[in-house]
């Protein structure tokens, strides 16, 4: 703002949705000196007015209010732009070995594949992922599964030990793996060998972890609404759509029981649609 050089603003995720709105970016539930709490008034204070001087914002769909209410102009959703020669599916033996011998290493005959972030804690932030629904839903799940399911969760996010106890309180730890954050080519062999990916239960939004694991051509859950029809996608993804706990509960079941006929062919549905809308 202070160079005079015209701009756009492309938001990444918290700039938008905690420095514009709290002057600091990380952790919520923190206490602060009063040093600090002046720092970040002042902070918001030149980030929001830098802002507004945007020619052109870049956002997500659930952002649109958060946006309109700090003054932005001119806004815009860039779809997600995804590498489909990276994200994709392997040849169906390859898929199928791979499948298998995760499923051997890990002792069951389903896996269920839950990455994004764990930060489920304080519902009020955008950065919510809903993730203790999938820990119920799934401890439900497993009780009335008749083969043996294991559940894959990344070590990553604010809510990690929250997570932890969540599951052993609802005695499912033995059922949950949890795995290191890891590269995206790895991230392809995981979406891949996952019966079922779970994203986010929260904000409803399409994330990238939808979109990815759509590109690999594996069913996914995760909860989608289209209140900002102003900024969407023509068409809903082929998602099975849940918010409640309830509603993800009926969908692990009803992609269990369908069988891999089902889910290839909602996996099939997804890859096409991010071939047709991110590629």
């Amino acid at each position: 703002r202070w160079a005079n050089k015209p701009f756009i603003f492309s938001t990444y995720g918290s700039d938008l949705d905690q420095l514009a709105v709290q002057g600091w970016s990380g952790i919520t539930g923190r206490s602060f000196t009063l040093g600090e709490r002046l720092l970040h008034l002042l902070v918001k204070h030149h980030f929001v007015r830098s802002l507004r001087k945007a020619r052109a914002t870049v956002l997500m769909p659930h952002q649109l209010r958060t946006a309109k209410r700090v003054g932005l102009r001119n806004l815009h959703f860039l779809p997600h732009i995804i590498d489909t020669q990276l994200f994709k599916p392997m040849d169906d033996q390859q898929r199928q070995q791979e499948k298998q011998a995760m499923r051997d290493k890990m002792g069951c005959n389903l896996i269920l594949f839950h990455p994004p972030r764990q930060t489920w804690l304080d519902r009020s932030t955008a950065d919510c992922k809903g993730n203790d629904k999938v820990f119920r839903a799934f401890a439900k799940f497993i009780h009335t599964y008749k083969g043996r399911a294991k559940l894959l969760v990344v070590r990553k996010g604010w809510d990690i030990e929250p997570s932890m106890g969540l599951a052993r309180e609802l005695e499912i730890s033995e059922s949950v793996v949890w795995l290191d954050p890891a590269p995206r080519q790895e991230m392809c062999r995981l979406y891949n060998v996952a019966d079922i990916v779970l994203d986010q239960f929260a904000v409803g939004v399409i994330g990238s972890v939808a979109i990815e694991a759509m590109t690999c051509g594996t069913p996914v859950i995760t909860y989608a609404t289209n209140d900002a029809k102003e900024l969407l996608y023509p068409e809903m993804p082929p998602v099975l759509n849940s918010y409640s706990e309830d509603e993800v509960l009926a969908n692990m079941r009803r992609l269990a029981e369908d069988g891999t006929l089902s889910r290839a062919l909602l996996g099939a549905q997804g890859k096409e649609w991010v071939e047709a809308h991110c590629s």
